[in-house]
């Protein structure tokens, strides 16, 4: 019988201890345990293995693992698992309450999520697309699964697992991706690298320990959404770094959105408190572009704010072409597109609305942002196979065309959108658009880049 794994600490470093959920915190007041939560798929079963028996055992830690198994196939997983840890190995089912130092496999079935520090069973779920069960794992772990989530991507095909990492990355948490050259299939985590939501490459065998220290960090700097505070002298310090190094000024962003943006690049460069991040940030000069891209973060997918697209497809859009001059050309704004999947929504709808009604009215969008980086993945209209759950298969088949594992979005709608990189608190919008548009800017801004830079929309 293998000899039983123990934590080592070093100097003052704790055990990962319970961490209060702030949604399950404000629902029960019951604490949960921090999750890391593992994606799989082709060739994983030796990854898991080998994670597992590298793992410590009193990590004070809850694994959630996901495999991709035939949904009607038995799963051999939990006895296979437990061969490797001296953890407590479990199948999940509805109700069961996640605990520390034990390893939850989520079924072939599946259908669970987790919501106040348990799994419960979601028949909306269950009913999603079945080809990305990590994506949807990774989604309610970013959204309850407490302060800074792990999530986990190993060997597999297919691009699940991306854009919920994507969620994860929002949400304040931390990804930790296998090495491609070590991973029997490497598409699963090529696919999260390319994706630019990796925020550690590890081969299998260094994850363990990582995580244990990702995990056992202090909140540095805990803030709540609905907190005002003034900035401090270090974050003008840390403004006045990164504007200098990547031309960036986030001075005018929202100090509790910078604070969390901070936070996650304080958990993986292991730096506790301001003051030693602000010289971490000063003495390493690739972090502020790190910092930056971080912050400039885009929440977004396809058709996100369901009643808000329904709201353009039934209104906003009628109104815009009705008593037009079909010849007459629409020019619409849209400003803070991120990586393009809202803007193209948008094209969708509006082309649908073209084909309907047999006009041929022409339209020209102008996306922009103040990432460069974001600007060329929308150019490329390329977008992982994840996205199947976000947009329709009619959609699918009559919008974008296959592209090795993922899609790309039709010539017809990346010829409608025109992308640039501009600076929304910086220059001001352009006078002559139909309408205009704004996404995730007005999320990140602060009151006085409110009251500067909105009545400007008002020109258009």
């Amino acid at each position: 019988m293998r000899p039983k794994k123990h934590l080592k600490t070093a100097g003052k470093k704790e055990s990962p201890q319970t961490t209060e959920n702030p949604i399950a915190g404000e629902k029960s007041g019951t604490p949960i345990p921090h999750i890391v939560g593992i994606g799989a798929s082709a060739g994983g079963l030796e990854a898991l293995q080998q994670f597992f028996t590298e793992m410590p055992n009193d990590n004070g830690l809850c694994f959630v693992v996901l495999m991709h198994h035939p949904p009607d196939g038995p799963s051999l997983l939990t006895g296979i698992l437990s061969r490797h840890t001296s953890m407590s190995v479990e199948t999940a089912e509805d109700g069961m309450p996640l605990r520390p130092n034990t390893v939850c496999v989520i079924p072939p079935s599946g259908g669970l999520v987790l919501n106040s520090g348990k799994f419960i069973r979601d028949e909306s779920v269950q009913q999603s697309d079945p080809r990305y069960p990590i994506d949807s794992l990774f989604r309610t772990l970013a959204t309850e699964g407490g302060n800074q989530p792990i999530a986990v991507i190993l060997s597999g095909t297919g691009s699940d697992g991306t854009k919920g990492a994507k969620a994860i990355k929002e949400a304040g948490g931390v990804v930790v991706v296998q090495e491609p050259a070590s991973a029997m299939h490497s598409c699963m985590p090529q696919s999260a690298i390319d994706a630019e939501v990796a925020d550690l490459v590890l081969a299998v065998g260094l994850m363990p320990s990582k995580i244990i220290e990702i995990a056992g960090s202090s909140p540095f700097v805990t803030l709540r959404s609905n907190q005002q505070i003034s900035p401090s002298v270090q974050l003008r310090e840390i403004f006045a770094i990164v504007k200098a190094r990547t031309g960036h000024d986030f001075s005018s962003y929202k100090t509790t959105t910078i604070m969390r943006r901070i936070e996650r690049r304080m958990i993986v460069s292991q730096t506790e408190g301001l003051d030693r991040y602000l010289a971490f940030l000063d003495e390493n000069s690739l972090e502020a572009s790190a910092l930056a891209q971080e912050i400039l973060i885009g929440v977004t997918s396809f058709f996100r704010d369901a009643e808000a697209f329904k709201l353009l497809s039934r209104v906003v859009i009628p109104k815009i072409f009705s008593g037009r001059n079909p010849g007459a050309p629409v020019r619409i704004w849209h400003a803070g597109c991120a990586t393009g999947e809202e803007v193209y929504s948008l094209a969708i709808l509006i082309q649908e609305y073209l084909n309907k009604y047999k006009r041929a009215t022409p339209v020209q969008i102008f996306a922009t942002d103040i990432d460069e980086t974001a600007i060329t993945h929308a150019r490329a209209g390329l977008y992982p196979d994840g996205i199947g759950v976000e947009v329709n298969k009619k959609r699918l088949q009559q919008f974008f065309s296959r592209s090795g594992n993922g899609w790309q979005v039709a010539k017809q709608l990346r010829e409608m959108v025109v992308f640039a990189h501009h600076n929304l608190i910086r220059d001001p919008p352009s006078p002559d658009s139909t309408s205009s548009s704004v996404a995730t800017s007005s999320f990140i801004s602060t009151p006085t880049f409110k009251s500067g830079s909105f009545p400007c929309f008002t020109m258009c």
